[in-house]
C-alpha cells in the first residue's frame, strides 16, 4: 500500500513516537508476516505436490484399500501439507494486499480476492482428504472400497475447482505486475505461468502425473517468491524510513 504524506505533528503532545512512523513499521510487520507465512505456503505446496505424486490414487475402487494402506504416510503428510498451507496462505492476503497496492490495482485486488476465496475450500479440501489416513470417532472407512471412491472423487472435485480459481488469479496477478511495470517482471511472469500450468492442473486425469506435479511447483515457487518479495521489500521500506529520518535530524 502506497503510504501518504502525513505532516508530523498527527499525534498526541509529548508521544515518543509520531504516528507516521508508527505507520510505516506497522506496515513492515504486516508485510513481513504475509511475506514468511507465504513463502512457507508455497513451500509447503510444493512439498505435497512431490508427496501426491509418490502416492498418487489407482483408477479402480477395489484398489484404494491397498493403496491407502500401502501409502499411509505419504497421505498423511499431504493432509497436513494442505491444511496448514491453506491457513498460512490465509494469514498472508492482509500483506499481499498491502504489499502489492491491490487498493489501486484492479488486476491485483481481483487475484488476491480469488487466493482468498480458496483458502477455506482448501482446509475443507484437507479434511475431506484426511478420512483416507484419520479415523473419526474411531470410525475408519479405509477398509470400505466405495466410501474411499466417495472421498477420492470428492477431494478430486475439490481440488478441480481450486485449480481452476488459482489459475485465473495467477493470470490477473501476473498480468497486472507484468502491464504496471511496479513489481518484478520476472514474478509477473512466473504468476502467468502458475496460472497457465493450474489449467493443466485442473485436469489431472488428462496429463502425466509428472507434468501435474510441475505445474503445481510452478504454482508453489511463485507464492515462495511474492513471499520472499514482501520479505524484501518490508526491510527496504524500513531502511529507506530510518534513512530519511536521520538525514532530516542532521
Amino acid at each position: 500500500m502506497m503510504d501518504s504524506p502525513i505532516p508530523a505533528t498527527t499525534g498526541s503532545v509529548g508521544s515518543a513516537e509520531p504516528q507516521p512512523d508508527g505507520r510505516i513499521k506497522g506496515a513492515a510487520r504486516v508485510q513481513r508476516l504475509s511475506g514468511s507465512t507465504l513463502l512457507l505456503s508455497g513451500l509447503l505446496a510444493g512439498a505435497a505436490a512431490v508427496l501426491q505424486a509418490a502416492a498418487w490414487p489407482p483408477s479402480t475402487s477395489d484398489e484404494l484399500p491397498r493403496w491407502t494402506e500401502s501409502h499411509h504416510l505419504a497421505l498423511a503428510l499431504v493432509d497436513e501439507c494442505l491444511v496448514i498451507g491453506a491457513v498460512l496462505l490465509a494469514v498472508s492476503v492482509p500483506g499481499l494486499w498491502q504489499g502489492l497496492d491491490a487498493r489501486r490495482r484492479p488486476g491485483i485486488a481481483t487475484g488476491v480476492a480469488l487466493i482468498a476465496l480458496t483458502t477455506p475450500v482448501s482446509v475443507v479440501l484437507g479434511v475431506v482428504f484426511g478420512r483416507l489416513v484419520y479415523p473419526a470417532y474411531g470410525i475408519a472407512v479405509a477398509d470400505d472400497p466405495q466410501t474411499l471412491a466417495l472421498v477420492v472423487t470428492t477431494w478430486a472435485g475439490a481440488a478441480h475447482a481450486v485449480s481452476l480459481v488459482l489459475m485465473v488469479a495467477g493470470l490477473a496477478i501476473g498480468v497486472a505486475m507484468i502491464r504496471d511495470r511496479e513489481d518484478s517482471t520476472a514474478l509477473g511472469v512466473l504468476g502467468v505461468a502458475a496460472g497457465g500450468a493450474q489449467f493443466i492442473a485442473a485436469y489431472p486425469w488428462l496429463f502425466p502425473i509428472a507434468v501435474v506435479t510441475g505445474c503445481q511447483i510452478v504454482l508453489a515457487a511463485w507464492f515462495a517468491g511474492i513471499g520472499m518479495s514482501l520479505l524484501l521489500r518490508a526491510r527496504q521500506r524500513l531502511v529507506t524510513h530510518h534513512t530519511a529520518r536521520a538525514s532530516s535530524r542532521r
